[in-house]
């Protein structure tokens, strides 16, 4: 990443906590499809990163009210 997308994330980020959260959690979705190499490994992982979405405590409808 160049430093001033770097600087400009930091600041959203800063800004904005929910959306460097929602960030995080999208990350972790992807390493579901990008590490698991069996259907039993992905669910197990997804239900993990289930209850991570459930826990940070982000609605489906957060975004809407940015």
């Amino acid at each position: 990443m160049a430093r001033e997308q770097q600087q400009r994330t930091e600041l959203l980020f800063t800004r904005c906590p929910v959306i460097q959260k929602a960030y995080q959690l999208s990350l972790g979705l992807g390493d579901v499809f990008r590490i698991c190499t069996s259907k039993e490994q992905a669910f197990k992982r997804l239900a993990l990163w289930h209850n991570e979405v459930d826990a940070s405590g982000i609605q489906s409808n957060t975004a809407s009210q940015i």
